[in-house]
């Protein structure tokens, strides 16, 4: 009920930032897609995407509960005919998955680098998923010493992963991957 009257308030708020021509649909869950129509750059959608963000900013007021919400937005331009409406979506897709890796909030212009890029944060999240029944997870100790005795007082565990590809991963490389994916629970067992 809450979720519903949420995405009705968000997609009024997204309807004012378009101008005449421009089309908004929801892809489902909290996912919208919008067309613009401009020249073949991406500078009319930058303006909008721009004005989204910004409006997207003030707190929703839903069933007298502020909620905050943060757009990330990808971009993706094509000529009609020269580019199909699956790629440019695809395309919109892994500009707004750059956009949220750099923080909520914010656009993204698709860069043909970006598709490199979510090919191999996708092979990482497979790869993620194999590692617990490779046992490739390992706990390090660290010793933690009392600087006057110089003696041992306590240990701190350290999560590491030893991949067979490229050797020991830190924590900072995996563990976002995992919160992200829910791996996060299974790990912490």
């Amino acid at each position: 009920m809450v979720g519903d009257e949420l995405l009705r308030a968000v997609a009024g708020r997204l309807a004012v930032c378009l101008r005449p021509g421009d089309v908004a649909a929801r892809l489902g869950g909290d996912e919208f897609a919008v067309l613009v129509q401009a020249t073949p750059d991406s500078q009319a959608a930058t303006t909008v995407a721009t004005r989204i963000v910004e409006r997207m900013r003030d707190p929703f007021q839903v069933m007298s509960a502020e909620i905050m919400v943060r757009a990330s937005i990808g971009i993706a331009t094509g000529e009609a005919g020269e580019v199909g409406a699956d790629e440019i979506l695809r395309n919109a897709d892994e500009a707004m998955y750059m956009a949220k890796g750099l923080g909520k909030g914010r656009w993204e212009v698709f860069a043909p680098s970006m598709h490199v890029a979510v090919l191999s944060r996708h092979e990482f999240k497979a790869d993620l998923h194999r590692a617990l029944p490779r046992d490739e997870l390992i706990v390090q100790y660290q010793p933690i010493f009392e600087v006057p005795s110089h003696e041992v007082v306590a240990a701190e565990a350290l999560l590491r992963r030893r991949h067979p590809r490229h050797g020991l991963v830190q924590p900072v490389d995996f563990i976002p991957l995992a919160e992200e994916t829910g791996l996060i629970a299974p790990i912490g067992l």
